[in-house]
């Protein structure tokens, strides 16, 4: 925004976390569409909860399937779906700062990704 004075204002916060939040769901409903296409067995947001479930230890695995139940996979999709929103909406913040910061986030979501998927896929 270009202010009276010909300089340039800060932009709202909430608005680079929401233009963050929009660009993580742009990413993962093209990672969902792409798994289609390409008939992946999982998408990334699966793997990475899978991932989880493998690295928890068994106690706390087994209280919290007591705690939900069967359905402690979907909660941990969603969980990371949320995480992933949560992640992108920092990463907009952080652009205020400087644009690397906010694109170091999502790299690091990516290689997250990337090394969870490497380290769960048969050789």
């Amino acid at each position: 925004m270009v202010s009276e004075h010909g300089g340039v204002t800060d932009v709202p916060r909430r608005r680079l976390a929401l233009a963050g939040a929009v660009t993580a769901l742009a990413g993962l409903v093209v990672s969902q569409v792409l798994t289609g296409l390409l008939n992946a067995r999982a998408t990334p947001v699966q793997v990475v909860a899978e991932g989880v479930i493998e690295k928890t230890p068994g106690p706390v695995a087994e209280a919290l399937i007591h705690v939900v139940g069967r359905n402690d996979k979907p909660f941990l999709v969603a969980g990371v779906t949320v995480a992933i929103i949560a992640l992108g909406a920092l990463a907009g913040v952080l652009t205020a700062r400087r644009a690397l910061f906010g694109h170091a986030v999502f790299w690091a979501m990516a290689v997250v990704a990337w090394v969870t998927h490497r380290s769960l896929s048969p050789r």
